[in-house]
């Protein structure tokens, strides 16, 4: 009884014979990797403009470039609604921003990051200069500090050199006088005094 539940094989069946080929779902229709970004911050409907418009095959180029990103993308609409703000917002009709997404991915960014790339090689080279130039101070003093170390435990420091003393002179002790009107012995009144 133990077997009720299982169905009895149909009688026309044919063998089932297993195959090595992977089950293929159905293409779902692809929209550009990252699209997801802006579902996910709140706007769904430009990954919906963008995907919309990609079925035209000269804008899917446009939007399939390296140089292109959603992150840039994203960046280049943040700083338009910058440059229009009032006070801590920013109020965008929709038109205008499908408008400067179309600006974003039909401009040429590649000039642009080349006079980046350029600009970022100065920086570089100034920040390794001055870099260079820190390392040669911070040679230059503990070379300096190794020196007054050697100097100090030499005793070769001025402060640390004993000045010669001059020879001292003995102290002349001077016999005072005796007044030439006294005579010896002799004691005036006027001494007692």
């Amino acid at each position: 009884m133990e077997n009720e539940n299982i169905m009895p094989a149909p009688e026309t069946a044919e063998p089932i014979t297993e195959t090595k080929e992977p089950v293929t779902k159905p293409e779902e229709p692809k929209t550009p990797s990252g699209a997801e970004k802006f579902s996910k911050i709140g706007i769904p409907e430009v990954s919906a403009y963008i995907a919309e418009k990609c079925k035209d095959p000269e804008y899917e180029k446009l939007v399939l470039q390296k140089s292109k990103t959603w992150d840039k993308c994203y960046d280049f609409m943040r700083d338009k609604a910058e440059k229009i703000k009032k006070g801590n917002m920013a109020v965008v009709p929709d038109h205008v921003g499908f408008d400067w997404i179309d600006e974003y991915f039909r401009k040429d960014d590649a000039a642009e990051e080349a006079v980046e790339a350029e600009e970022k090689k100065k920086r570089d080279a100034v920040r390794k200069k001055c870099e260079q130039e820190e390392k040669d101070r911070a040679k230059k003093s503990k070379e300096r500090q190794q020196k007054y170390e050697e100097k100090k435990a030499s005793g070769q420091l001025k402060w640390q050199q004993k000045k010669p003393e001059p020879p001292k002179k003995e102290p002349v002790v001077k016999v005072p006088e005796k007044p030439k009107n006294t005579v010896d012995g002799q004691m005036s009144l006027f001494d007692m005094m």
